[in-house]
């Protein structure tokens, strides 16, 4: 009620939401953290979501959705996103973590600024496959590496995307730290397709239990 934002107009909303993200940029909370620690770092989401987010959306409307994918170590997100496009986006290996920096493949580069407005740095490439017009595709770091900075910069593109693609394999798919970021992208309403990779025939009671898990 403080911060001076009123309803209305949408040619007014982009006004208030920067007014929005100001005045909860600027409040001190550090008399109210000693009763919630948390509360620091939830106030930091919600503007980075206002700025980095819902700004960018709203300037943009038309612009192809952000699609991340995010996931444990070896899970294939690489090999994924370039059979999704059909290009050598980003790099498959056997040494872990492969990805170390976020690769951002757009139809052009103003499609990618969503993520560098995020404060992450990436790697951008061009590509002309006919789904880029829809689609921008981002593969994160492995979000449980022994990088733990990698997990942060999975989070920081989890928090701007329109589609959040959680891929897990039938080894790691129990793994505590990639449903934890699971959880954040459901906090913000994002949509996610769940994909269980490297499963064979005979892997029928992973399947299950991954299901019962997602439920």
């Amino acid at each position: 009620q403080n911060l001076g934002v009123a309803t209305e107009t949408d040619r007014g909303l982009p006004a208030s939401l920067s007014r929005l993200a100001d005045g909860l940029d600027s409040l001190d909370l550090r008399g109210v953290g000693t009763i919630d620690d948390t509360l620091p770092g939830r106030r930091d989401r919600i503007v980075a979501t206002i700025r980095s987010y819902l700004l960018p959306r709203y300037e943009q409307p038309d612009a192809p959705m952000l699609v991340v994918l995010a996931g444990p170590t070896g899970s294939g997100k690489s090999t994924l996103i370039n059979s999704l496009s059909g290009l050598d986006v980003s790099p498959v290996g056997v040494l872990r973590p492969t990805t170390s920096t976020p690769s951002v493949l757009a139809a052009e580069s103003a499609h990618a600024e969503r993520v560098t407005r995020a404060s992450v740095a990436a790697k951008v490439r061009i590509g002309q496959a006919p789904i880029l017009g829809h689609m921008t595709f981002v593969d994160t770091p492995d979000i449980d590496s022994t990088a733990v900075h990698h997990r942060a910069i999975a989070e920081a593109l989890v928090d701007v995307a329109d589609i959040v693609v959680f891929v897990t394999s039938g080894i790691r798919y129990a793994d505590g730290v990639p449903w934890e970021v699971l959880r954040r992208a459901l906090s913000r309403g994002a949509t996610v397709i769940p994909v269980l990779n490297r499963v064979g025939a005979g892997s029928v009671g992973i399947v299950t239990d991954y299901a019962q898990r997602l439920e």
